[in-house]
């Protein structure tokens, strides 16, 4: 994977993130969760060790984003659905 890939890479997360971010009523924290570290872990295969602190670095930006949306939820609260949006 190049720089310029891994960039193309981090930005669709991100996007992903605000995706999931709006449409999240019914979902749970643990599928957010989940999906997530899923998606990170493959990013960081496919960045290879040449790019993978610049990796870990974006992708611990974007979860640092996630976790101030709430979309981690809270402890005890894993499996609680997101309210319906009004």
């Amino acid at each position: 994977m190049t720089p310029d890939q891994l960039e193309e890479r981090l930005q669709l997360l991100a996007r992903e993130v605000g995706e999931f971010s709006n449409a999240r009523s019914g979902r749970t924290p643990r599928e957010f969760a989940t999906w997530f570290w899923h998606r990170a872990e493959d990013i960081k295969a496919e960045a290879g060790p040449e790019l993978a602190a610049d990796a870990q670095q974006r992708i611990a930006d974007i979860a640092d984003s996630a976790l101030d949306a709430g979309l981690f939820g809270t402890t005890g609260g894993e499996d609680t659905e997101f309210p319906a949006e009004v």
